[in-house]
């Protein structure tokens, strides 16, 4: 039967706070009513045989480390690669920003417009400022 007005368990399997409130009143083993994918023999049997990398020596064949290397040396065998961890260093300095600009910020070429224009704080003019300022007091 497995169902509940709330629709949960037929979902997922797993029995809702409903029907574990009543499995409990009965004395009962919520364990027994979810489904089998969810039971720990399940999960113990998914990971039961190891799990090796493509590229790794497993020792699985019975040959010896001689006859891997004259293989290698002949060309006929599998080169293995030294696989290396990734690099995880950041670089110094302040971030860039990584953002998608929105459509008022980008001109019909996709450059970048530039949102405000400044001015000097001493002479009012376009493209310096109080500090580089040339103009006559």
């Amino acid at each position: 039967m497995k169902t509940c007005s709330c629709g949960v368990w037929q979902s997922t399997g797993i029995p809702c706070c409903h029907t574990i409130s009543i499995i409990l009143g009965l004395g009962k083993d919520p364990q027994l009513y979810a489904q089998e994918f969810y039971t720990l023999e399940f999960y113990r049997n998914t990971y039961i045989n190891a799990i090796f990398h493509p590229l790794t020596h497993t020792g699985m064949d019975n040959r010896g480390d001689k006859e891997e290397e004259e293989e290698e040396e002949e060309g006929g065998g599998f080169q293995y690669t030294e696989l290396m961890p990734p690099n995880t260093r950041r670089p110094s300095g302040r971030p860039k920003k990584r953002r998608i600009h929105g459509e008022e910020e980008v001109d019909e070429e996709g450059n970048i417009r530039v949102r405000k224009i400044h001015h000097c704080g001493r002479c009012r003019d376009v493209g310096h400022s109080k500090r580089t300022c040339q103009e006559p007091i």
